[in-house]
Parts: structure tokens; C-alpha cells; sequence
């Protein structure tokens, strides 16, 4: 039976590390699962769950340099055939389902797969076309199910702060464009509030970085990416009213008109 490692990030979010937890034990048993754990250093409370959860395979509590640094180090401690990022409070869905679709015709598959947002309406979020990733990732990062033969010896670049997943996956892409495949199963309910929802204009900046240096893109394309971004951050967010130390409507379209300009 195929192997599926979950790695999940941590760092002062014990609520939300007992919520993934409790949505992927049930099914520990039953599957050849691992979960493994990497916690930036929360403290006593979180070393003493991880200590008393049952069929927990690994975990590291120390300090890091950062989310993708901890997920390189999840990377390091993986056995299985495919590895799932399930970040502390996200929620595993439809677990048993998603071994149908991991490596069943090629093992360097890169499965896609839809998600639930965790407030708000139209909840369940469907993956776009795999051709997207040259404005953004098609579905969220925890959607994605990584064939370890796929990932090769890529790591996350320190280099981003909150674009790395981006990065990873376009690196993965160029490599190999046929294994990446969308399936139409919903696999995790995403919690909002991270930094990349938060941090649209550092998004942009470094997605344009990556669609530049990787994708080979023109700087009109890019420039259009940039404000597709940014107008789809702002209407969702309510960017002009609720922002904080954000740029004012009229700086926003002197960007529009920069863009377009070069």
C-alpha cells in the first residue's frame, strides 16, 4: 500500500495542532499514515501533548528560522511515498479516499485536490487548471499531495517569506508538467488567517520574483499577475477600509498604470 507522511508545522498554536491531530488519528490505524511534526519551539504544553499522543511517529521541538525552514526539516524525517503539508489548525478530509488517487498510474504524481474554507460562504473551493501556476498556486498548498520521487532533492528557499510553497511547486512543475493531475476530491479545510492571506502586497512582490526567474514570463504578464493579485486581495479583504498600513486607492492605481507602462 502506498505510504503518506503528513507534515505538519507548528509554533505557538497548540488549539490548532489538537484540531489536525484529532482529524487524521481516527484513521492511524487503518492506513499506512505517518504524522510528523515540526514545532518551532511552543513551550512546555506542546511537548508534553506530542509526548502523550498515541502512533505519533516523529516530532522535533526547537527552534527554527522559519516555516519553510520547518518544512525542510519535515522533509528530512519522511519514509513515505507521498508527503501532505497539513499545517497546525487546518482539518484532514476525506483521508481513506485520497489513497485511490496516489500513485496509482505514475509515481512521481502530483495530485491536486479541492479544499473548505473554515468561515464564510461558498465554502468548498474547487483547484483551477494546472496552467494557472503561472499567475499562482491552483489549489491552496494543503491541497497538494507531493510524490517524494517528484520532490527529488528540492527544498524550500529561504529566500521567500511567505511565497516559498509558490516556488517549490513551479520548480517541481518545470521538471516534470505530466504529474501533475486534479482530482475532484475536497482532502482539507483550510484555516484562515495565515500570513500569505494577510500579506498581499509581499505576495505579489515575490510571485513576481518567481513567474521572472522560473517561469521565464515577460514583465507585462507579470505586471498583470500583480494586479489581478492585488485587485482580487483587495475586494475580498476589504483592503481600502479594514487594512492596516496599507497602500490608498490612488497609490493602487498608479501601479496599475506603472505596470502597464513598461
Amino acid at each position: 500500500m502506498t505510504k503518506l507522511s503528513i507534515v505538519t508545522v507548528n509554533k505557538n498554536n497548540l488549539v490548532g495542532l489538537k484540531r489536525t491531530y484529532e482529524s487524521i488519528r481516527r484513521h492511524m490505524a487503518n492506513t499506512d499514515l505517518e504524522w510528523i511534526v515540526i514545532d518551532g519551539d511552543s513551550g512546555k504544553e506542546t511537548v508534553k501533548f506530542l509526548e502523550n499522543v498515541e502512533n505519533l511517529v516523529k516530532w522535533i521541538s526547537e527552534s527554527d528560522n522559519g516555516i519553510y525552514d520547518a518544512m525542510n526539516k519535515g522533509l528530512k524525517l519522511v519514509t513515505g511515498d507521498f508527503v501532505w503539508f497539513l499545517n497546525s489548525g487546518d482539518t484532514a478530509l476525506n483521508l481513506p479516499e485520497i489513497y485511490k488517487y496516489l500513485g496509482s498510474t505514475d509515481p512521481f504524481q502530483i495530485v491536486i485536490c479541492n479544499w473548505k474554507r473554515d468561515l464564510g460562504i461558498r465554502r468548498i473551493r474547487r483547484s483551477k487548471y494546472v496552467w494557472t501556476i503561472y499567475h499562482s498556486l491552483p489549489t491552496r498548498h494543503q491541497a497538494i499531495l507531493y510524490s517524494v520521487k517528484s520532490i527529488g532533492t528540492n527544498r524550500y528557499s529561504m529566500n521567500f517569506k511567505i511565497a516559498g510553497d509558490f516556488e517549490f511547486t513551479t520548480r517541481i512543475w518545470k521538471a516534470n508538467k505530466k504529474a501533475f493531475i486534479r482530482v475532484p476530491l475536497v482532502i482539507c479545510e483550510f484555516e484562515s488567517g495565515g500570513t500569505s492571506s494577510r500579506s498581499a502586497p509581499l505576495l505579489a512582490s515575490e510571485a513576481w520574483e518567481i513567474q521572472r526567474s522560473i517561469l521565464h514570463l515577460p514583465k507585462v504578464v507579470c505586471g498583470l499577475s500583480r494586479i489581478l493579485r492585488m485587485r482580487l486581495y483587495w475586494r475580498k479583504f476589504e483592503f481600502l477600509n479594514i487594512g492596516k498600513g496599507l497602500r490608498p486607492k490612488k497609490d493602487f492605481h498608479r501601479l496599475e498604470r506603472k505596470v502597464l507602462d513598461e
